[in-house]
């Protein structure tokens, strides 16, 4: 696309406009006044074409496919080159999805023949982003005509969240882990290491009664503490987590929960569920399989629909055949749904360590707590929060009874509070 600068509309006003006014008013040399008219026109329609040759000369790339994280200033590379190898000035425009921030739409430069212009970009969101084309806009060798091309360009971004910020890396750096700082033990393992002979102070619940009748003296078991455990985050994309930041906050926790479980040495797995079950990632190590978890939920977004919490239940209950340490992250504000988790977790807590974190809210607390009300719709709103608040805490009493616990934790502080809820359960030997 061509269109005039304003040099060429200036230069057409100050010089074409009065060739038109003299030849109007001296036809004697209105002949020469059209001569100048064409003349004119003529460099403006050669400048014109030799535009349109050295746009139609350029060709841009970029990175087939860039890996980037939420909120983190990024770098895009668009490599240009023009045929004829020559130096060029232009000015470039890059269209990105309205996801992905940058200083500059446009960026000017002068590029000998070939060369890079970075763009310097930050995403606010997770998620898979195509960049299909970018635009170019040079000047006329004259500078009367402005000229724009669009340049096929194909790149594939995804969009990690960015755990570094998440205060759950700080924490796992000052506990320094089992093994590298004495921490005491609480509690015995679970897991069978051999059979010996009684020892003063040694409990009764060990004593093997059948090897003791066989060898004739008493005898103890002696356990050890499991080295590899099963630890599972299961990520709630239902309607629950529609609003705004929970579900991200949920992600991050998430992987925040892999990384601690990886430098401790246990398998981590991973299940998110909307209306039933979506994503099933096996428990394992390594850090091929966090990078497997990390890109079965970077994109993960709610959707409009009530979660079937039996079936979930059901699933977990039917391919979770060793203990594990099952972590729900859900809202359970929901009257209905919390009946229906409080019903159907016990399929799951029979076999299984189940814990449940709950993202607080703001305006769901005790009706004495916080700042007076000072309209009718500010105490009708503190009521219904202190209603919700009321149902939580008789929901997690219930649950407590039934082996589940349920806490109540800031989303922004999810990922650390979930690396300390499973430390806590490490030492103190629970699963």
């Amino acid at each position: 696309m061509t269109r005039p600068t304003s040099a060429l509309i200036l230069v057409t006003s100050a010089v074409a406009a009065p060739l038109c006014t003299i030849a109007g008013l001296i036809p004697t040399i209105a002949g020469v006044c059209y001569a100048g008219l064409a003349a004119f026109a003529v460099v403006a329609a050669i400048d014109a074409i030799r535009l349109t040759r050295v746009t139609a000369g350029w060709e841009a790339s970029a990175p087939p496919a860039l890996r980037w994280f939420k909120d983190r200033e990024e770098t895009l590379a668009i490599s240009l080159r023009h045929v004829s190898g020559a130096a060029q000035g232009l000015r470039l425009h890059v269209t990105l999805p309205p996801e992905i921030k940058t200083r500059e739409r446009t960026i000017s430069a002068r590029i000998d023949g070939a060369g890079v212009v970075e763009v310097r970009c930050t995403p606010s969101a997770r998620g898979d982003f195509t960049l299909h084309a970018c635009d170019i806009e040079q000047r006329s060798p004259f500078h009367l005509w402005f000229g724009s091309r669009a340049l096929v360009i194909t790149s594939a971004i995804r969009v990690y969240p960015d755990l570094r910020k998440e205060r759950a890396a700080d924490l796992i750096r000052s506990h320094h882990f089992l093994g590298t700082h004495i921490r005491r033990q609480l509690g015995k393992g679970r897991e069978f290491e051999k059979l010996r002979e009684y020892e003063h102070g040694d409990s009764f619940e060990d004593i093997d009664w059948k090897a003791t009748a066989r060898r004739q003296k008493p005898v103890v078991k002696v356990f050890q503490i499991e080295r590899t455990q099963e630890i599972y985050a299961v990520i709630d994309s239902s309607r629950l987590s529609a609003r705004e930041g929970i579900l991200d906050a949920y992600v991050s926790a998430a992987l925040a929960l892999a990384m601690t479980a990886e430098s401790q040495h246990d398998r981590f797995g991973l299940v998110s569920f909307s209306a039933g079950v979506d994503t099933f990632v096996p428990a394992a190590g390594g850090k091929r399989h966090f990078a497997f978890c990390r890109d079965a939920i970077y994109a993960l977004q709610p959707r409009a629909v009530t979660p079937d919490l039996e079936e979930v239940f059901s699933y977990l209950h039917t391919h979770l055949r060793k203990r594990a340490l099952i972590i729900f992250l859900t809202a359970l504000d929901d009257p209905f749904l919390a009946d229906a988790f409080m019903k159907d977790v016990r399929v799951l807590s029979r076999r299984h360590l189940v814990m449940v974190n709950v993202p607080e809210r703001a305006d769901v607390r005790p009706l004495f707590s916080g700042p007076l009300p000072e309209t009718p719709d500010q105490i009708y709103t503190k009521l219904a929060g202190h209603m919700q608040w009321t149902g939580l805490r008789e929901l997690q009493k219930t649950l407590e009874r039934k082996g589940v616990r349920l806490a109540m934790v800031n989303p922004t502080q999810l990922p650390a509070q979930l690396a300390r809820q499973y430390l806590d359960i490490k030492q103190r030997q629970l699963l």
